[in-house]
């Protein structure tokens, strides 16, 4: 106070006394007197516009001469109050920040009423920049959502800076679940806003419509969507697509509407008709679209939906019939087509075989008449024959499938892809020899790419299919010879480029794995440089780990023969990667638990590679030595050899390493020599000390742990400073007993520090020693004002049960109180954090428990240890857009690790589970999540399914994805890896009817060839009933 009075009218203009200033608001703040310090710094914001404060400050720098000097005087005023602006609103942070810190819930209640009385004398300026500082601080997520809300409103002009705070708002509202308050702010802001010329309330209104779809509120969604749409006839895809959504639902004959339309919100509504209606609600869309086309164009896209739907019906075949017509050629010829109402030119040939395809697929007659159109048209073409063939193959029509591929290669005599086919229709036909045949010459013709002079960017695709079909069929070894000379010929010319796309799926052809190893380093000698070939598949996930053997064996062969004839830095270079090589086979022997093969490669080692390998060799030397009862003598040889003791880094690494496999004992013996080894180089490291006493605790060995914390403390570092640690670790192990004599000490170290107090009591507890007087601690901890709310609360906690006196705080009484008989609707108040989630912990009321957690972030919209429980209890009661909506905020984090592929790169991807190797990136990515590892899993995998359930298969796989990386079970992962498999069958599905679907432009040519859709069950029942042009 006397250094406010000090700094006068400059306390909050002068920059220097912000420090000060931010002292004296703290501890007012702590002495619950936090109106005075805010009256106080009001008077100094006051006083730095003050003009009188300036002439004073200009005469006492410039002399009277000066007093007129106007223009001096305006430039520091403002420079003055801007300086105090900026300083009030750091203290009204600051004062915040000590109120969220020390504060009890009846406490906050009583500082947001104040702040409130404060608010109404701001203008919208002063509300931004000092009252949401102290509202954010505070954690008055009630205050901070209203008062953004009015800045917002205040500014809802075209002009504006609303943007930002709507997104803080959103942002704020949503980390609350306060989903239908934030929609209905939304809504008040949309009205608030002008709608032309440029839309600016449609962005509220979708905010309004995301927090009606979160609540579950379809109807007022589906309003907000359409007002939306209504704005700017457009949205941005996902929007988009929940309007469409719901009026193929509600409404589809609006949704017709929209297709109706030549534009591109036309094409979007007319695709998703396509995609998700029925037969009925295309052609609906058909006949829409076709007002302003002329009648050919409605008779040849309905018949392409007919088509694509499989419709058996007359209406079809007469859109077909009139597309085409029905005259003789005779007719055709003696007379102009009117190509208003039908087909002629290039386009009927397309059309006719479409329609050969539609009587085929719907089992009608005449098929053959149609199908051959477009040989017809062009008998020269190739594409054409292959186009028939591959139809002929989908209807199972083998025999006729294999004339056209035969034609087709006639005209493309080059073609892999199609030797590929025509052997699958052989083989289908029963013909095992005339499939091989085909199968070896589609090698042929890709031994052939390789020699060209750029190799096709469909070769490996075509090699890696061609070796598939022949392992599922069991007919690899019959063209082993082929794909061999293939191979040998590629990495003769390309080395390491791309090699794995060639091995891969040849050694997966090949069966049996260890024979399949030995070929592909055979293999590897075709390259210029094989090494390099054998380093790309030493870490394949594809080859079983206890494979590999021969690759690294390969690998040194070669490493060694190249030294010969090498001098000066080639050889330097060579005996390198010779070495690298040798240290990577050693580690690959350990991984695979061959430690006698290792110690012998290790002692053949050259000494010049031991020392220059180091880093990499002493701990597996170490880790070697441990498995094969050697540790102790090589511990002696240090002890009698110091020079050949390693740095201490390189024991603990391998100390680490064998703890974390389980080895207990052998670490405590490299720790122990550690240990010993630094004092007598007096080198006395904290860490030693702790990271020994810790593998003593867990070999049993506590009087030998307590002696090492003990020396720790009275050697090592400064007196006192390593108390905490100390104690730290032995709470940590749950040994309270042996913890207390360090926290004891800790205590009359520091006796001001509540959080020592606080350890001491509940170790003293937990031993059941001094019960009496450790729960008067206790009591005096959870009472004090001074002290955190965070230390008081835990120190309640610990009382739990037990008799006390009033702790200042309904929430503190409740938290010490016993469950069993304190109601838990008598923790459902403000600001009652920690009362509600214990009184949800016991509750059985699944609406109760659901309104408990609610308020809980509610509240605190930053802390998310309620986030978890409350997402349970909505996916319990069925609420999945709620759930989903309350847990992303922390969920996110999980996925933002990982870099987004495509949607279709997801699909089409491998069905195969990945490799037990695959889990460190996303553990690493997860590490700071605040959800355990297995609560983590139960997240992903649940929220995979909610999207499922929501309809949106594609946004589920990655969360699949995410749970399958997290999982560690092998029996978990090996469901998930079907359920992702499932999945990808069913998206696989959806992008190849994408590929057969017609697209309904202008034109009537396609880019596509159309045919009949794939039927594929859902990815997972729907929650919702079909109505109006749902596919049902």
């Amino acid at each position: 106070e006397q250094g406010t009075k000090t700094a006068g009218a400059d306390l909050l203009a002068n920059g220097d006394f912000l420090s000060g200033a931010k002292t004296y608001v703290r501890i007012m703040t702590r002495l619950r007197q936090h109106d005075k310090a805010y009256d106080r710094m009001s008077t100094a914001l006051s006083d730095a516009a003050s003009e009188v404060n300036i002439v004073e400050q200009q005469l006492a720098r410039q002399g009277i001469g000066a007093i007129t000097d106007q223009q001096w005087r305006t430039r520091t005023r403002l420079s003055r109050i801007e300086t105090a602006r900026n300083g009030m609103a750091a203290l009204l942070q600051e004062m915040g920040n000590s109120v969220n810190a020390y504060f009890t819930p009846e406490e906050r209640v009583t500082l947001a009423t104040f702040a409130e009385t404060k608010r109404k004398g701001m203008d919208i300026t002063d509300v931004e920049t000092f009252a949401i500082p102290l509202a954010e601080s505070a954690a008055l997520a009630d205050q901070e959502a209203h008062w953004r809300f009015a800045i917002m409103m205040s500014r809802a002009n075209p002009n504006g800076r609303y943007h930002s705070q709507m997104q803080a708002l959103i942002e704020l509202q949503r980390r609350r679940g306060k989903f239908v308050e934030l929609a209905q702010q939304m809504e008040q802001l949309a009205a608030a806003l002008p709608r032309y010329p440029n839309g600016l309330s449609q962005a509220p209104m979708l905010a309004a419509a995301d927090g009606y779809y979160s609540a579950g509120d379809t109807s007022n969604e589906f309003r907000l969507l359409k007002s939306a749409f209504a704005v700017g006839w457009t949205m941005d895809q996902i929007h988009e697509q929940r309007l469409f959504q719901f009026l193929l639902e509600r409404d589809p004959d609006q949704l017709v509407t929209i297709a109706s339309g030549w534009n591109s919100v036309g094409e979007q509504a007319t695709q998703f008709a396509l995609n998700n209606g029925s037969a009925a609600l295309a052609h609906a869309v058909v006949q829409a679209r076709a007002r302003v086309r002329p009648p050919v164009w409605n008779k040849s896209y309905n018949a392409l939906v007919g088509l694509y739907f499989n419709e058996r019906s007359a209406d079809v075949n007469g859109a077909f019939v009139g597309a085409l017509g029905d005259s003789t050629i005779g007719e055709r010829i003696s007379s102009r087509v009117d190509r208003s109402q039908q087909l002629a030119g290039g386009i009927w040939f397309y059309y006719g075989s479409r329609y050969g395809e539609y009587l085929g697929s719907t089992e009608q007659r005449n098929s053959e008449d149609f199908l051959p159109a477009a040989v017809e048209e062009s008998p020269a073409t190739a594409a054409n024959y292959l186009t028939l063939a591959g139809y002929y193959m989908g209807a199972g029509d083998t025999k006729q499938a294999t004339e056209e591929y035969e034609h087709t290669l006639d005209l493309a005599p080059g073609r892999a892809d199609v030797y590929d086919d025509l052997a699958l229709a052989y083989y289908k036909q029963g013909d095992r020899a005339a499939a091989l045949a085909q199968w070896k010459l589609a090698f042929a013709e890709l031994l052939k790419e390789i020699n060209r002079a750029h190799v096709p960017e469909t070769f490996w695709q075509d090699f890696g299919r061609t070796c598939n079909q022949l392992r599922t069929r069991h007919l690899f070894s019959d063209l082993r010879p082929d794909a061999e000379t293939i191979i040998r010929t590629y990495l003769r010319h390309n080395g390491s480029w791309r090699s794995n796309a060639m091995l891969q799926p040849a050694y997966l052809a090949a069966g049996d794995p260890a024979s399949a190893m030995q070929w592909l380093v055979s293999l590897s000698v075709s390259a210029t440089h094989p090494a390099q070939v054998l380093a790309d598949v030493a870490e394949a996930k594809w080859i079983p780990l206890a494979q590999r053997a021969p690759i690294y064996q390969r690998a040194l062969d070669l490493k060694t023969a190249a030294l010969a004839g090498l001098t000066g830095t080639e050889r330097d270079s060579a005996q390198q990667e010779l070495a690298d090589w040798q240290v990577r086979w050693i580690g690959y022997l350990v991984k695979t638990k061959r430690y006698a093969q290792a110690a012998d490669a290790i002692a053949a080692l050259p000494s010049e590679t031991r020392t220059g390998q180091s880093a990499a060799l002493v701990p597996l030397d170490l880790r070697i030595a441990a498995q094969q009862g050697t540790l102790d003598a090589k511990i002696a040889n240090y002890r009698a050899v110091p020079g050949d003791v390693p740095t201490s880094d390189l024991l603990r690494t391998a100390a680490k390493q064998l703890f974390e496999a389980g080895d207990k004992q052998s670490a405590r013996k490299i720790l122990e020599f550690v240990f010993a080894h630094e004092i007598d180089q007096h080198q006395l490291v904290a860490s030693n000390f702790l990271g020994l006493a810790e593998i003593r605790i867990a070999s049993g060995d506590m009087p030998g742990a307590l002696d090492l914390l003990r020396r720790l403390v009275a050697v090592v570092g400064n007196p006192f400073e390593n108390l905490d640690p100390a104690a730290a670790l032995l709470e940590k192990t749950g040994h309270n007993d042996e913890a207390i004599e360090f926290l004891d000490q800790l205590v009359k170290s520091a006796p001001w520090d509540a959080s020592y107090q606080l350890r001491l009591a509940k170790a003293k507890l937990a031993a059941g020693q001094d019960a009496a007087s450790t729960e008067g601690v206790l009591s005096a901890l959870a009472s004090g004002a001074n002290n955190t709310y965070a230390i008081r609360v835990q120190a309640a906690g610990a009382l739990a049960g037990k008799s006390h006196s009033e702790f200042g705080s309904g929430e503190l009484n409740f938290l010490a109180g016993n469950t069993g008989t304190s109601p838990a609707t008598s923790a459902d108040k403000f600001y009652f954090y920690e009362a509600r989630i214990k009184a949800a912990q016991s509750v059985s009321d699944p609406q109760l428990k659901m309104q408990l957690l609610s308020h809980c972030i509610i509240d605190f919209s930053r802390r998310d240890e309620a986030r978890f429980p409350l997402f349970r209890s909505a996916v319990t009661a069925h609420k999945d857009e709620m759930a989903l909506a309350i847990v992303q905020p922390v969920f996110q984090q999980f996925t933002e690790g990982y870099p987004a592929p495509s949607e279709e790169d997801q699909i089409i991807s491998s069905d195969s589970g990945s490799d037990d190797d695959g889990i460190e990136g996303a553990a690493a990515t997860m590490a700071t999540s605040k959800l355990t590892h297995t609560q983590q899993i139960e997240v992903a995998q649940t929220l995979g399914e909610i999207l499922l359930r929501l309809k949106r298969p594609p946004e589920a796989l990655p969360y699949f994805q995410t749970a399958r990386r997290l999982e560690t079970a092998v029996a978990n992962r090996r469901l998930l890896d079907r359920r992702i498999a499932d999945l990808r069958t069913v998206l696989r599905i959806q992008l190849q009817n994408a590929a057969r679907q017609p697209v309904l432009h202008e034109a009537l040519e396609q880019d596509r060839i159309v045919r009949a859709r794939l039927l594929a069950r859902a990815p997972a029942a729907s929650s919702r009933t079909g109505k109006g042009g749902v596919k049902q």
